[in-house]
């Protein structure tokens, strides 16, 4: 089939997830030029600036959403070998890693 016939449109307008940033992309960008400078000062010859992301799926209901299922669902998109999944039992904390380099 082809991926932008109108039903599958529909679909992907109806169910839309959306991935949200934790720093705005200009935060992000002044980020990168801290670590630039950073490097230009000899603090460090490496940095790796990342972003969180928060996603919530909204075919279901967020207290329904089981954190390790996304992380095997995004584990088989992005076979990451660097991967990890941490589960904090105390608090309503997930932690999904997917790395492909040390």
């Amino acid at each position: 089939t082809n991926p932008s016939t109108p039903s599958q449109n529909q679909n992907k307008q109806q169910h839309p997830i959306q991935f949200v940033p934790h720093r705005s992309q200009d935060q992000y960008q002044q980020d990168i030029d801290t670590c630039h400078d950073y490097i230009r000062q000899g603090e460090s010859y490496e940095l790796c600036v990342t972003n969180q992301f928060e996603v919530t799926i909204p075919s279901i209901p967020k207290k329904n959403q089981d954190p390790f299922g996304l992380y095997m669902v995004l584990q088989h998109r992005n076979p990451a070998p660097f991967s990890a999944f941490f589960n904090f039992n105390a608090a309503p904390i997930h932690l999904h890693q997917c790395k492909s380099t040390k």
